[in-house]
């Protein structure tokens, strides 16, 4: 007999009583409660945190190209709908967080930022403005703004200077064409002014913040310019600012009805500033410093889309804002 058969034969012959059972499953217990084992962490536990934020973001991004539901109905949502937080705090923070480069991503920041001071300008004029939507736009603004900065910082510390200062001037222009629009639509009117302190310090504090970090470009952009690298920006932007005049001459034009002497006067007046500047730009271009080229490209397209800020707004809110005085 084997040592398999030897089993066998205990196997089906040896059988414990039903005391004897019992006794041995107390024992057992007893053991176990005396000595209880120590859960061991699976090697795998990790991976949950470190994709806690893409599968967040991966769950938002379904919602938003899934084409259904709420997420998608509030797209298009105005201050006072029921669905406007909805766009404010996933739709916007989702399409940011699956941009692909810092680029990309203060690209969104800036046009979100802009967004909702149209948004804030054109709900303060139809009176659909309450406490409630103003602290979210407020709230929504102070995130895109930080965010904007966080990014042209990302861009500037990784050598991109050209991209952070064209970046971080669009959003100068920006909040420096809304300023004007706000202080317009909220004159005279306390409710409206009242409403108004509470962007205003957002708009305030990011065109101080926008001005105070121009000088910190100097050393990436220096250092495009060295490496070869930055004559292509500059030639880019030249031709993009050259694009833009052309269509804000055209949206003058366009606004032509709308558009008093005034407006005209001052318009024609700011491009002739615009013009002298891509002068000076392109000597410098041909024959100086990429870098100065570069800023003064920059700072031209940022004027120029100050300009037909302003242009839009007078004619989605009916108010003089180019040829009027502050």
């Amino acid at each position: 007999m084997n040592e398999h058969k030897d089993f066998n034969f205990i196997r089906e012959r040896v059988v414990l009583s039903d005391t004897e059972k019992a006794e041995h499953r107390a024992a057992l217990l007893s053991r176990m409660h005396a000595t209880p084992m120590q859960p061991v962490p699976s090697p795998y536990t990790w991976t949950l945190f470190l994709n806690v934020r893409y599968a967040f973001v991966a769950l938002l991004a379904v919602l938003v190209v899934s084409g259904s539901g709420v997420v998608v109905a509030s797209e298009g949502a105005v201050p006072g709908s029921p669905f406007y937080g909805v766009k404010l705090t996933v739709n916007e923070p989702t399409r940011i967080a699956l941009a692909r480069t810092p680029k990309e991503k203060a690209a969104l920041e800036v046009a979100y930022a802009e967004r909702r001071l149209k948004e804030f300008a054109a709900a303060t004029v139809s009176n659909r403005l309450d406490a409630d939507t103003t602290k979210l736009i407020a709230a929504s603004l102070e995130d895109r703004l930080e965010g904007a900065e966080e990014n042209i910082d990302d861009l500037n510390t990784s050598g991109e200077g050209d991209d952070a200062l064209e970046a971080n001037s669009e959003l100068k222009g920006v909040l420096a064409a809304h300023a004007k629009i706000l202080r317009k639509v909220s004159a005279g009117d306390p409710v409206r002014e009242v409403a108004l302190a509470a962007i205003s310090e957002h708009i305030d504090q990011g065109i101080v913040e926008t001005g105070a970090v121009e000088p910190v470009f100097a050393a990436s952009l220096e250092s495009q310019e060295s490496r070869g690298v930055l004559h292509a920006s500059v030639s880019e932007r030249q031709m993009e600012v050259v694009e833009v005049l052309e269509d804000l001459r055209e949206d003058m034009v366009n606004a032509s009805t709308t558009l008093d002497t005034g407006d005209h006067e001052e318009l024609a007046e700011s491009i002739t500033e615009v013009t002298g500047m891509l002068e000076t730009a392109t000597r410098e271009k041909d024959g100086g410093s990429a870098t100065r080229a570069l800023k003064l490209y920059t700072e031209a397209d940022a004027r120029i889309g100050e300009l037909k800020a302003l242009i839009e707004a007078e004619q989605e809110l009916g108010i003089d804002l180019i040829g009027s005085e502050e």
